[in-house]
C-alpha cells in the first residue's frame, strides 16, 4: 500500500492512543487485540468502565461482591503481568438518582447523598488500586426524571431543572479544594477490619512543606 501505517501518530507521534472504554472487565478482548497486532501495542492507555450493581440494584464502590476490587481483581493480574507500563484508566462509574413517585428507580439508583458519598469514595479507591484516571459518568443528568440507568447520574441536574447542584457535586467540589496541594502518598488501611464495620484511611501529602491529610472512612460490612 501507498500509506500503510497513516494514523494520529503519524501527524503527532507524541499523541495518545486510548483505547475505547469496554464495559466488561475480561482480557480476552484485550488478548485478541495483541494477537491481532503480532505483538505489537496499538494504544497507549487501556480504557475500562464500571458500575457497582447486579443489574437489579446498585452496591456500595467496597461491596465485597459487586464492587471495584472484585470485579477488576483478575484483570489487574492480566494487566499487571502482560502489558504493566500501560496506565489504566476508568472512564464511566457513578449512581443515579431518581426516584419516581412510586419508588421505582433504575438498577444502579442510589439516593442524592449516598450518591455523593459513593462517587468520593470511588475516587479514593482508583488511586489506591493503581488506576491513572477516573472520569465519572457524568457531568448533567440526561433526563433527571428518566428510570433509564444512566439518566439521572450526574453532579447537576438536567437543563429543565435549570440544572440544579446536587449534594455530589458539593461533595467533590470540597473534596477538590480541600487536596488541591496534596498528592496520594500511601494506604494506611484498606477494608482493616473492626467490629462489624471495615476502616479506610489514605494519606495525602504536600511535597512543599511535608503537610499532610488523611481522609478516613468506615463501613458496615456486607453479607448476601
Amino acid at each position: 500500500d501507498e500509506y500503510p501505517l497513516l494514523g494520529i501518530k503519524s501527524v503527532d507521534p507524541d499523541a495518545k492512543h486510548v483505547l475505547a472504554g469496554l464495559a466488561g472487565r475480561d482480557s480476552t478482548y484485550f488478548h485478541e487485540i495483541l494477537e491481532a497486532s503480532e505483538g505489537r501495542v496499538p494504544f497507549d492507555v487501556l480504557n475500562v468502565h464500571m458500575y457497582c450493581t447486579d443489574h437489579n440494584k446498585a452496591f456500595s464502590p467496597e461491596n465485597e461482591i459487586y464492587g471495584y476490587e472484585k470485579g477488576f481483581s483478575n484483570f489487574f493480574k492480566w494487566r499487571n503481568r502482560v502489558l504493566p507500563d500501560v496506565p489504566l484508566w476508568i472512564t464511566e462509574f457513578g449512581w443515579d438518582t431518581y426516584l419516581s413517585p412510586d419508588n421505582k428507580h433504575s438498577y444502579i439508583y442510589a439516593p442524592f447523598e449516598q450518591q455523593a458519598n459513593y462517587l468520593m469514595r470511588s475516587f479514593f479507591i482508583f488511586l489506591k488500586m493503581g488506576f491513572e484516571k477516573a472520569f465519572m459518568f457524568m457531568a448533567t443528568d440526561g433526563n433527571s426524571s428518566n428510570l433509564t440507568q444512566y439518566s439521572s447520574s450526574g453532579l447537576f441536574k438536567d437543563k429543565s431543572s435549570g440544572y440544579e447542584k446536587k449534594p455530589s457535586w458539593y461533595y467533590l467540589a470540597t473534596m477538590q479544594n480541600v487536596l488541591r496541594d496534596f498528592v496520594y502518598s500511601r494506604t494506611i488501611a484498606y477494608a482493616e477490619k473492626a467490629g462489624e464495620n471495615e476502616v479506610y484511611c489514605l494519606e495525602f501529602v504536600n511535597s512543599e512543606n511535608n503537610n499532610k491529610v488523611y481522609v478516613l472512612w468506615t463501613r458496615k460490612t456486607y453479607s448476601q
